[in-house]
């Protein structure tokens, strides 16, 4: 069984209560999950915490209340900074020649940007889609574990977060 401390922090950005239910239902037991509904708390987590990774939504409002608006990729160079791996787990609706509703787990933000390329998953609502998602960060980066724990070490040795020269 995995000890509480060494799990992975893992930061999720989505706005839908389903989505985020069914990211909980997954992970849990897997990573240690922060939930971000909008662009603000996101920023605000990622300059408090370290994390190990995140899994993004790319359509989300930038505060409470506000309209939703494609703010993952701006929130990914962000997340960059900070040296926070991440990929894309983005809802679309495809035609009926597509196959219906499903999602897509992009890894980069050039394949975000690309309306139908992807890895293709079920709804965001199914919780094995957040489970593939987490298996795909962990695979696309494979040293997500090490390169954790070096921050985490850097944060107690400074006392903040690991920050990239140049970032904001």
């Amino acid at each position: 069984m995995t000890n509480e401390t060494n799990k992975l922090e893992i930061l999720v950005v989505d706005d839908k209560a389903e989505n985020i239910a069914a990211a909980k239902a997954a992970l849990d037991g897997k990573a240690s999950l922060d939930i971000a509904t909008n662009y603000d708390e996101a920023i605000k987590a990622i300059k408090e915490k370290s994390y190990a990774g995140a899994i993004l939504d790319i359509e989300f409002p930038r505060n409470q209340g506000a309209v939703p608006a494609k703010l993952g990729l701006k929130l990914g160079k962000n997340l960059r900074n900070y040296a926070i791996p991440h990929i894309y787990l983005t809802g679309l609706t495809c035609s009926e020649s597509h196959g219906g509703d499903h999602s897509r787990i992009c890894l980069t933000e050039e394949i975000a940007e690309s309306p139908w390329n992807g890895i293709q998953a079920s709804k965001k609502s199914n919780p094995d889609t957040w489970l593939q998602a987490y298996k795909e960060l962990n695979e696309f980066y494979p040293n997500i574990k090490e390169v954790y724990e070096s921050k985490k070490r850097f944060k107690k040795a400074v006392g903040k977060n690991y920050q990239m020269k140049g970032g904001k």
